[in-house]
């Protein structure tokens, strides 16, 4: 299986570039075609789309974005039109708005009804919310770590807090959490 291409988009239209790689040009879809620039030489992870109708080749600027084309095409009434109209506002606003479960704005994109929306807040939302955590949980040590050493604390309350403190996306309620549970605690 083929994931990405390295090459030259030599033209673009309103959905589709033609990418040349290897001495050989595909035209390529993609979810937003302001992101391509003729000319340019880039790494275009892909995605092939075949069935009995249709062979398409389908381009991404990220591997995480072809994943979640992936995943929606796993949904049942999503095909590959309805995934990419979804990503064309970005991957992370996607991501948000499957974990955070939140119908309406899913509802409002392009090509996806009521029934879609629900299937893919079900199928999705606890894979992307985990996810989500995870990424908290990697950047939370770093968005602690400056503050709580600015306001006087010492590494081993930092190493505490950040051990102990619930991951959440807002800095400032990370903090007070942090200084709460430092507060409560016993250093020798």
């Amino acid at each position: 299986m083929e994931i990405y291409k390295i090459g030259k988009i030599v033209s673009k239209n309103k959905r589709y570039i033609i990418f040349e790689s290897n001495n050989c040009g595909d035209l390529i879809y993609v979810n937003n075609i302001n992101k391509f620039k003729v000319g340019s030489n880039l790494k275009l992870f892909i995605y092939k789309y075949q069935n009995e109708y249709i062979n398409n080749l389908y381009g991404f600027s990220s591997f995480k974005e072809r994943i979640l084309f992936d995943d929606l095409l796993s949904i049942n009434g999503v095909g590959p039109k309805t995934a990419l109209s979804l990503l064309k506002e970005g991957e992370e606003m996607l991501i948000n708005i499957i974990a955070n479960k939140d119908l309406e704005n899913l509802n409002n994109f392009p090509f996806i009804g009521r029934k879609t929306a629900n299937q893919v807040i079900f199928e999705l939302s606890d894979k992307y919310k985990n996810f989500q955590n995870k990424k908290i949980n990697k950047i939370m040590p770093l968005m602690l770590k400056k503050p709580l050493k600015n306001l006087g604390f010492n590494q081993k309350q930092i190493n505490f807090a950040i051990k102990n403190v619930k991951p959440q996306e807002n800095i400032e309620t990370l903090i007070e959490e942090s200084i709460k549970i430092i507060s409560n605690a016993k250093f020798s």
